[in-house]
């Protein structure tokens, strides 16, 4: 493995999830995140918790800062608790604009846990 992002967020409440939503996520990637479950807070949270992975992953690879708008959720299937996120923007010649990362998540005591492992 070339490297690997792991993150673990407090499930939001539906305050903060509403306040932060349009920082972090699309309304498309938001819709897609309900598969989870009906609650909007725990889409939202996956979806950050997701790409701050993302960006644990790749950030010691690219040395760059890129920020929760530059990716993009593009799948969750939750029975299996995989998720798709694709980069929107390049961050070098390895990791362009639409190249898509497999990650996995957990949802329990009250967190959401996201991993992202690159292979070589």
């Amino acid at each position: 493995m070339e490297a690997l992002g792991i993150d673990c967020e407090a499930l939001l409440d539906t305050a903060v999830a509403r306040e932060i939503a349009g920082l972090v996520a699309a309304p498309d990637e938001i819709t897609r995140a309900t598969a989870i479950g009906p609650d909007n807070a725990a889409g939202i949270s996956l979806i950050f918790s997701a790409k701050e992975a993302l960006y644990k992953c790749l950030n010691p690879i690219v040395r760059r800062f890129f920020d929760h708008r530059e990716a993009e959720l593009v799948e969750v299937d939750a029975a299996v608790g995989r998720f798709l996120i694709r980069l929107l923007v390049d961050l070098d010649t390895r990791f362009r604009a639409g190249r898509v990362f497999e990650g996995s998540f957990g949802i329990g005591d009250g967190h959401v846990h996201t991993t992202i492992a690159l292979p070589r």
